[in-house]
């Protein structure tokens, strides 16, 4: 029930392009973050991820506190409201903490997961220096991708 829920959501034709563009924005953030950050060491990388670690965190707690004392001032919350509403923010702290940390150190470190020429559209194939097989290899490519992009759509619509 929740797949099929999830699936309708994503192929709905406006979250598509914003899907996409947050992909692309993604791989393009990706891509600046290794290339401005590999050329220091790893004991320095490792410092800069963890102050954007907790930059991160603290913006988000910062969040959290206007949102919680919107609903009433924290001097008349109950200890046991103090006591779940701290726990659960340190919890969600630690977990924001791990991945995102996690996520910066694979970023700078790993050059495989910055997105190639030709994986999105901030980062188009440069056709203009190809000579003529690989220019016919790539446009054959293309058209591939074009009519498998056809028939996935021919298929949607007799669905529906």
């Amino acid at each position: 029930m929740q797949a099929k829920l999830i699936q309708s959501i994503q192929s709905h034709q406006y979250i598509q392009p914003m899907i996409h563009r947050f992909s692309d924005s993604k791989s393009l953030f990706e891509r600046n973050y290794y290339t401005v950050f590999q050329f220091y060491d790893k004991h320095t990388k490792s410092n800069i991820n963890y102050f954007f670690t907790f930059t991160t965190a603290f913006l988000v707690g910062c969040l959290l506190n206007a949102i919680l004392t919107t609903w009433k001032p924290m001097y008349q919350w109950s200890v046991i409201e103090f006591v779940g509403i701290g726990y659960f923010s340190f919890n969600r702290g630690y977990w924001l903490c791990e991945n995102t940390h996690a996520y910066l150190e694979n970023v700078s470190n790993n050059p495989s997961s910055i997105p190639r020429e030709g994986d999105s559209y901030f980062n188009p194939i440069d056709l203009t220096t190809m000579d003529m097989a690989e220019e016919r290899e790539a446009l054959e490519a293309l058209r591939m991708l074009s009519e498998e992009k056809n028939t996935s759509f021919d298929k949607q619509i007799k669905t529906e």
